[in-house]
């Protein structure tokens, strides 16, 4: 048994898809848009804490509310340490559990199978998970299957959960069904992550204008306004510079949607134009 499970291991750790480590050094545009969309405020350079993760994961649930002054269920955990909310937020949501007898351990590095852990629980695949063996191998190989290993780094363990988070935001989510008196678990082809948590929605096309600068004489946007094909999106004069800078460029932009209003998060121009 303890062959076999270590074989099932070996077979899912070379399955991932690995960068060198001079691609992990470099600005990775992918840790610049959960930079953007305001889900990590750094780079971990030393690696993510267990209450760091957890900070991350709570804020993919913004619209939950939960008590700033709740007792903890973890003994290591009070009210007033950083993060005690986001962990109470993610205890209440049964997504996180602790590492046994009533300790998170919030200052502890977390690792990449812990990290894949809980995203497995927000992406709804834990059942599927318990059916592939449990923890770890079930995890490791759900996290596989699902695609939240995809490109995943030899570099620092942070970049490597990053990456991770990263893949998780638009992975289909996994959810209940009531049918009757049955309970079934589909995947929702339209549900994501980014789409049904972050309320952040897409779209991939060209920069045609920006304010008064435009690739066509009849073609104007308002100030602070982005013209990406014919869809008008507002953004904050922060980004005026980044988006004059894409106008002519194809990429895809993140935004939030208030009724008509439409405002951008972040831009990332196509790596064919770079």
């Amino acid at each position: 048994m303890a062959r076999k499970l270590i074989s099932m291991m070996l077979i899912i750790l070379l399955s991932v898809s690995y960068v060198s480590a001079e691609e992990a050094k470099a600005e990775n545009p992918h840790i610049e848009l959960l930079k953007g969309i305001g889900l990590i405020t750094g780079d971990y350079p030393d690696g993510i804490t267990r209450g760091e993760f957890a900070g991350i994961l709570a804020r993919m649930f913004d619209a939950f509310t939960a008590s700033d002054t709740a007792d903890c269920y973890f003994y290591d955990v009070k009210s007033g340490d950083a993060y005690a909310k986001d962990i109470n937020k993610l205890t209440a949501m049964s997504i996180i559990s602790g590492s046994g007898n009533r300790m998170y351990l919030p200052d502890q590095k977390i690792t990449l199978l812990d990290a894949s852990v809980l995203l497995i629980k927000v992406l709804g695949y834990e059942i599927q998970a318990q059916q592939n063996g449990g923890y770890p191998s079930g995890y490791l190989l759900t996290a596989s299957q699902i695609g939240l290993y995809k490109n995943v780094s030899q570099g620092s363990d942070s970049a490597n959960v990053l990456e991770a988070v990263y893949n998780s935001l638009k992975i289909s989510l996994f959810e209940q069904s009531v049918w009757g008196d049955k309970i079934n678990y589909v995947k929702n082809q339209d549900a994501t992550i980014l789409k049904n948590l972050l309320k952040i929605y897409t779209i991939n096309g060209t920069v045609n204008a920006v304010g008064d600068i435009s690739l066509f004489d009849d073609v104007k946007a308002s100030k602070n306004e982005v013209l990406i094909d014919s869809l008008d999106i507002q953004f904050e004069p922060a980004l005026e510079s980044r988006m004059i800078d894409s106008v002519g460029m194809k990429g895809t932009a993140y935004y939030k949607q208030d009724n008509d209003i439409r405002t951008l998060v972040y831009f990332s121009q196509d790596s064919a134009n770079q």
